[in-house]
């Protein structure tokens, strides 16, 4: 249950800005018990997606230390892109899109690991020019996401790491 809400606490929170340094959760072992969710836009394909994503989700695992079921992935597909401007850059057959979910308790470390590992794993599995990609993070932050009911204010409220107590006399960030 708590690997759902917070996976529904990323997907619902699709807000674009800076992630701030904050706690972050390790399982034992020293692994990430985050849920990012990443969504893969091309142009249509013949792969067969499906195994595509098993692999690319068996090697962030192990790159990232992420458990391999608490990240959610899913492929899309544009009609058409026109970037008149990729072939001048070596890219063939257009940019591939990736919308990177995440809780705004990730790490910038964390983020860029997972960052890269899907970028060398699309090129591995998908024969994807990892030149190509363009990866964007949203940031799912407390206070700006709605969720069963209400406003999330503290991460605790959906299983997430608690926000620090503000000391005396200071006002919360």
């Amino acid at each position: 249950m708590k690997r759902l809400i917070i996976g529904l606490i990323v997907f619902f929170g699709l807000i674009c800005c800076l992630v701030s340094p904050a706690p972050v959760l390790l399982a034992e072992g020293g692994g990430i018990t985050t849920d990012p969710m990443v969504k893969i836009t091309t142009l249509p394909t013949k792969l067969d997606v499906k195994a595509v994503l098993a692999k690319v989700s068996d090697d962030v695992a192990r790159d990232t230390g992420l458990d391999k079921n608490m990240v959610t992935y899913f492929w899309q597909t544009f009609d058409y892109i026109y970037c008149p401007g990729c072939g001048d850059a070596g890219i063939e057959g257009g940019v591939t899109f990736i919308d990177l979910y995440v809780p705004g308790f990730m790490t910038d470390e964390e983020i860029g690991k997972v960052m890269t590992s899907l970028a060398l794993s699309l090129e591995k599995n998908a024969g994807i020019n990892k030149k190509s990609l363009f990866i964007h993070t949203h940031v799912a932050e407390e206070n700006r996401l709605y969720m069963m009911g209400e406003i999330i204010t503290d991460w605790s409220q959906v299983g997430g790491p608690a926000k620090e107590p503000t000391p005396a006399g200071k006002s919360a960030p």
